[in-house]
């Protein structure tokens, strides 16, 4: 599954390489849907979100269609000012 973001619009789309490499697009998202963060992490299927300004979060997950399902928001100032954040492995589900 891959997850396309742009910091500029906050619009996404979800979608996956096929067997034969084909790009399948699964799901647009519209401009401003996604908020304005600075990081996207990783994890499975599983997203954190980040915004190094604000130092707001949220975390998320993308379903079998492609469908964005948010988990948890949490507000600004809950993390420090980081300029890196990494997976250390896989997450669940």
């Amino acid at each position: 599954m891959l997850f396309f973001y742009s910091q500029d619009t906050g619009a996404a789309g979800s979608g996956r390489l096929d067997g034969s490499g084909d790009f399948v697009n699964l799901k647009d998202f519209p401009a401003g849907q996604f908020g304005d963060w600075t990081h996207i992490v990783p994890t499975h299927r599983r997203l954190f979100f980040y915004n190094r300004q604000t130092r707001a979060a949220a975390s998320g997950e993308l379903d079998d269609s492609g469908d964005f399902i948010n988990l948890v928001d949490f507000p600004a100032g809950q993390f420090g000012n980081w300029t890196h954040i990494g997976a250390t492995q896989d997450g669940l589900p």
